[in-house]
């Protein structure tokens, strides 16, 4: 069986992600190739696999209920469906977010999925805006058109709570790759999807999804640029977006779309919200 330290897969993950956002932080003119940033043996082996068994993780959009975008914005004649899509000409070098890249433009949105479901879209928009009572908050949803049906969307959370203990999580790898099998055979897909798992758990836990640090502007570009590389890399694999847990809102569920033309914005939705209510 797969032997998992759990602590120590944690730390050595932390040190694979600050020093691949080192060398982002040195190379600010190209995009890295994240599967060439990793150096450590074993999280090399696992991104092949994410890979291999990727259909484990792929959503489809009819998979997704809702789609929620937020936005803080005073003045309201500039509340309009373009309002809620990112474009190149609004980006400003000196206040950069994750999907706004000076080489690269996604759009963000709350989804409502799994355990994430009603108010809990708003909730979680207006921590991801780090809302403030005073703030003025406008909200849309959006769809996504049947024709993109087929496309694929990859699920980076984890789907169940994993042991940090070493002989804990044995014990649950034996009992998910033996489930429903006779004579204690052991189901190869299953041994790899949970050990997918665990390391989505470890990214979790890590730095990699760390809540970034506002209140240090100068640095934001390089706490965001990691995450353009992780989009660029299932991008260059077939997907079209990424879904991953909310960073400061537990209960929230977030999606990165890599072409903000996919979703479309529904005018009739858009809403003015009462900022006091979701901080």
């Amino acid at each position: 069986m797969f032997s998992f330290n759990y602590k120590k897969c944690v730390d050595i993950w932390n040190i694979e992600w600050d020093e691949i956002c080192n060398r982002l932080e040195k190379n600010e003119e190209n995009l890295p190739k994240f599967e060439d940033l990793i150096k450590d043996a074993v999280f090399s082996h696992v991104i092949a696999q994410i890979m291999e068994y990727s259909k484990l993780f792929t959503v489809y959009p009819q998979d997704i209920s809702k789609l929620f975008r937020g936005v803080c914005e005073n003045d309201p004649s500039k509340i309009c469906v373009e309002r809620f899509i990112p474009q190149k000409e609004y980006i400003n070098p000196e206040k950069p977010c994750r999907m706004n890249g000076t080489d690269r433009l996604y759009n963000y949105f709350t989804i409502d999925y799994l355990d994430c479901t009603g108010k809990d879209l708003i909730l979680t928009s207006a921590h991801e805006l780090r809302l403030q009572p005073s703030d003025s908050f406008w909200g849309a949803f959006f769809t996504i058109p049947a024709e993109l049906g087929e496309m694929r969307i990859i699920d980076l959370r984890t789907r169940a709570k994993i042991p940090t203990d070493d002989k804990q999580f044995q014990r649950f790898l034996k009992l998910k790759a033996t489930h429903g099998i006779r004579f204690g055979k052991v189901d190869q897909q299953e041994v790899e999807y949970w050990i997918i798992q665990a390391v989505f758990s470890i990214w979790e836990k890590s730095r990699m999804f760390a809540p970034v640090d506002k209140t240090n502007p100068e640095m934001l570009w390089h706490q965001y640029r990691p995450f353009h590389v992780l989009c660029d890399f299932f991008q260059r694999n077939g997907f079209g977006g990424i879904i991953y847990r909310s960073t400061v809102y537990r209960k929230g569920i977030c999606l990165c779309l890599f072409d903000v033309s996919t979703a479309i914005c529904d005018e009739q939705t858009i809403t003015q919200y009462d900022s006091a209510k979701y901080c």
